[in-house]
C-alpha cells in the first residue's frame, strides 16, 4: 500500500513539474538556456542593415532585429532575458521606454558572439533599441508572479 501511494506522490509531482515547465516555455516564447530561468533573444545575422521602409521616429519592433521581438515574462519564474548577438556587427541592448519605477538597462556594445543578461524586477512593457541601429526594436512584458 505505501508502495502505491509513493509513486502516485511522484507521479503527481512530475506532472506538476512539467506543466510548470510547459507554462514557462509558453510564456516565454523559447526555451530557457543553462541556469538562466528566462529566455534567450537572438540578434539575427542582418539585423544592422537598413530598412527600406523605416520612419525614423519609433524602432521596428520585428523579428528581424531581436528574436522573438516580443516576450512575456513572470517575475520568480522566467523574469531574466540574455541577448546573443549573431550578427557580424555589433550591437547594443538599450531600454528606451520603461515601467514606472523600473530601472535603465544598456548593454554596452555587444561585439559578434557576445551576450547580454538582464533580470526584469519591475512589472510593467519595456521597450529597447540598439543604439548604433535605432530602428532595431524589441520588447518584454513583465507580468507579477
Amino acid at each position: 500500500m505505501h508502495k502505491k501511494v509513493f509513486f502516485a506522490i511522484v507521479e503527481i509531482a512530475v506532472a506538476t513539474v512539467v506543466l510548470v515547465s510547459f507554462f514557462a516555455f509558453w510564456q516565454a516564447g523559447t526555451v530557457s538556456s543553462g541556469n538562466v530561468a528566462g529566455v534567450v533573444i537572438q540578434i539575427p545575422s542582418g539585423a544592422g542593415q537598413y530598412p527600406t521602409s523605416w520612419n525614423q521616429s519609433q524602432p521596428i519592433i520585428s523579428d528581424s532585429y531581436y528574436s522573438p521581438a516580443t516576450v512575456h515574462l513572470v517575475i520568480g519564474v522566467n523574469n531574466t532575458v540574455k541577448w546573443v548577438n549573431q550578427d557580424t556587427l555589433p550591437h547594443t541592448v538599450t531600454s528606451r521606454g520603461l515601467s514606472s519605477g523600473a530601472a535603465t538597462f544598456d548593454s554596452g556594445t555587444l561585439n559578434p558572439g557576445a551576450s547580454f543578461t538582464y533580470t526584469f524586477r519591475t512589472v510593467g512593457q519595456y521597450t529597447y533599441t540598439c543604439s548604433f541601429h535605432p530602428w532595431m526594436g524589441g520588447e518584454v512584458i513583465v507580468a507579477s508572479g
